[in-house]
């Protein structure tokens, strides 16, 4: 939406407010129009509000929770994601809410619970699988992980991110066949997704494809100028391929990059280069 919109939103859930001060329903979508204005510190105000007005509102509870997780204040959304499922235990995305603040904190056992909790409650919920299967993954349970990611893109079947994880597993599980089919698929579904053109790229490469790994790396650069790993990659087909002038470009990007790995592999890269 854009400001007027939003301006105009906040306006009538102010004046819903003011005609009913004591409607909680009211002020949460006040709260919440607030906080999409960015205005987060009248949003909590009017959350404290909604809370005095009524203390055991578990949608209350869980509307504060998030504002705090968007904050960065994981500990204390966990407090109130946990005081609002104690009084609504089938509050819709409640367990799901948690589950991503607990993953958030590298907390993956109590994550787990809630995932389950969450299934049990909705067993077509493929967000809860798709974070299920990350959750197991990173457990090394990859039969169970992979199982959590069929069941999100069975559920989802267009939706890039969920086909992203698989295929990230499905490395993980040396499937690289399946792999380099899902990630297709998730590029296909979301082109704008520059993780999945990095990783189609690196699968195609594998295949000896070079020059659809280039065009995927490409992409991905497009997307994302500063993705350093996408460059890293084609730096390194580049250089390959003999085109060191363009080779030199992306690994001198590479190596302006953040990740210390990457780094250190476009560094040596462009000695090798240099030293031709």
């Amino acid at each position: 939406k854009n400001y007027g919109d939003l301006k105009a939103a906040v306006g009538a859930f102010e004046h819903a407010a003011r005609v009913n001060p004591r409607s909680v329903t009211a002020l949460r979508s006040l709260a919440a129009s607030l906080k999409t204005s960015g205005n987060v510190s009248r949003s909590e105000q009017i959350l404290n509000r909604a809370l005095h007005l009524a203390p055991l509102d578990g949608s209350t509870w869980n509307q504060y929770a998030m504002l705090e997780a968007d904050l960065g204040r994981t500990g204390r959304a966990i407090e109130k994601l946990r005081k609002a499922l104690a009084l609504n235990p089938d509050l819709p995305e409640g367990d799901l809410n948690l589950a991503t603040l607990f993953v958030r904190e590298g907390q993956m056992e109590p994550a787990e619970t809630a995932l389950k909790r969450a299934l049990s409650i909705d067993p077509y919920d493929a967000a809860a699988y798709d974070l299920m299967g990350r959750v197991l993954a990173g457990k090394n349970e990859m039969s169970m992980a992979l199982y959590s990611f069929q069941k999100a893109t069975h559920l989802r079947p267009d939706y890039g991110p969920y086909l992203y994880n698989y295929a990230l597993a499905l490395v993980a599980a040396q499937r690289l066949d399946e792999a380099r089919t899902q990630a297709q698929a998730a590029v296909n579904a979301d082109p704008n997704l520059a993780e999945g053109h990095v990783l189609l790229g690196g699968l195609l490469a594998r295949d000896q494809r070079l020059a659809e790994a280039v065009s995927e790396y490409q992409q991905a650069v497009k997307l994302q100028p500063g993705f350093s790993l996408a460059h890293l990659d084609l730096g390194l087909i580049l250089a390959e391929q003999g085109d060191l002038p363009s080779a030199t470009e992306h690994l001198r990007k590479a190596a302006a990059g953040r990740d210390p790995n990457v780094v250190r592999q476009a560094t040596q890269a462009l000695q090798r280069i240099s030293n031709h």
